[in-house]
């Protein structure tokens, strides 16, 4: 199975589409409330904390519920109708159950590495060399 997907938007604008080709037909997707790691995390370490994104319901607010149940806001997601959040493992199924809620999903870690490139064309000595970090710079890749 191939699986191709293109994105669009965000790095001029608040908007971010995406679009994926070649996914088979039938193929059962999880619509859980929660995702099956936090289910993991609320059972097996309720004492950690963990940053999701809740997915709300249109017209709907959770700072109160997340303030509530020890929670920390983080940005809210316009687009997608989402809000960042931090909260105790243990109040994950809580905040599921909320009727401002349609799903909350792990907002997983993401790197971007580049090793061989940057060897090959010599920043690493760059940086150590010249000090240069690439701070303060934008880079807009246009196909």
């Amino acid at each position: 199975m191939t699986l191709r997907y293109w994105t669009a938007g965000e790095s001029h604008g608040k908007t971010l589409g995406a679009i994926l080709d070649g996914f088979p037909a039938g193929v059962e997707l999880e619509t859980a409330p929660i995702d099956a790691e936090l289910r993991r995390r609320a059972d097996q370490e309720p004492s950690g904390r963990t940053q999701v994104i809740a997915e709300l319901r249109p017209g709907w607010d959770v700072t109160s519920d997340i303030k509530n149940l020890g929670g920390r806001l983080g940005r809210r997601l316009r687009t997608y109708n989402g809000q960042v959040l931090e909260l105790n493992n243990g109040q994950l199924k809580k905040l599921a159950k909320s009727p401002a809620v349609l799903s909350i999903h792990y907002d997983r870690p993401i790197a971007a590495h580049n090793y061989i490139t940057g060897l090959t064309i010599g920043s690493p000595a760059v940086r150590l060399d010249q000090g240069y970090t690439g701070a303060g710079i934008g880079v807009a890749v246009i196909d």
